[in-house]
C-alpha cells in the first residue's frame, strides 16, 4: 500500500499545548433584559449571572452600567434610575432584585396568580389558543424549576 506524504510537514505539538483551529466566528449574543415580570426572574437572573456577573476582571461601574441597560421595567427599573451611577449602586440593585424577585415563596405565588389571571381566548381562535399554551408552559416550567409540582389540582384550577 503507498505511503501517502503532506507537504508541508505537520509540526509536533508539544505536550500539554492545545491546538488552535480556525472556528467560524459567531455573531455576539445581546445580553438579556428583565421586564420586571416575575416569571422572567429566573431566566434572566441565570443568563446575567453566567454572563455578567460572576464575568472576572468586569469592574462594579460596568456590571452597574450593564444591569441598568438591562432593567426594562418594573420596581427594579425605578430603583435604578434613582439611583446615582457608581461602583455601590451595582450591588444594591442586585440585591433589591434578588430580595424583590428571589424569594422562591413569592415567586411560586406570583406565577399562580399570573396562571389564574391570564385571559381566556375566543373560541376558535387558534393562534390566541397557541399563544396562551406557550404562556402556560413558560409559567409551568419557572414554577418546576422553584420545585413545583406542576401536575396537581392548584394548577389545573389555575388553568380552567
Amino acid at each position: 500500500m503507498p505511503t501517502t506524504w503532506h507537504w508541508p510537514p505537520a509540526a509536533p505539538v508539544p505536550t500539554g499545548a492545545s491546538v488552535v483551529t480556525d472556528l467560524p466566528r459567531l455573531p455576539p449574543l445581546e445580553l438579556p433584559s428583565f421586564s420586571g415580570r416575575p416569571e422572567d426572574w429566573l431566566p434572566f437572573r441565570e443568563t446575567f449571572l453566567q454572563r455578567i456577573h460572576n464575568r472576572p476582571g468586569l469592574s462594579e461601574m460596568d456590571k452597574y452600567l450593564y444591569l441598568e441597560h438591562a432593567l426594562k421595567g418594573g420596581i427594579a427599573a425605578a430603583y435604578a434610575r434613582g439611583l446615582e451611577a457608581s461602583s455601590h449602586a451595582y450591588s444594591e440593585i442586585w440585591h433589591a432584585l434578588e430580595v424583590e424577585y428571589g424569594n422562591p415563596i413569592t415567586l411560586r405565588l406570583r406565577l399562580q396568580a399570573r396562571l389564574q389571571g391570564l385571559p381566556r381566548p375566543p373560541e376558535r381562535a387558534i393562534d390566541a389558543t397557541w399563544e396562551l399554551l406557550r404562556t402556560i408552559d413558560f409559567l409551568c416550567r419557572q414554577m418546576r424549576r422553584l420545585g413545583e409540582d406542576t401536575n396537581n389540582s392548584c394548577i389545573e384550577t389555575a388553568i380552567y
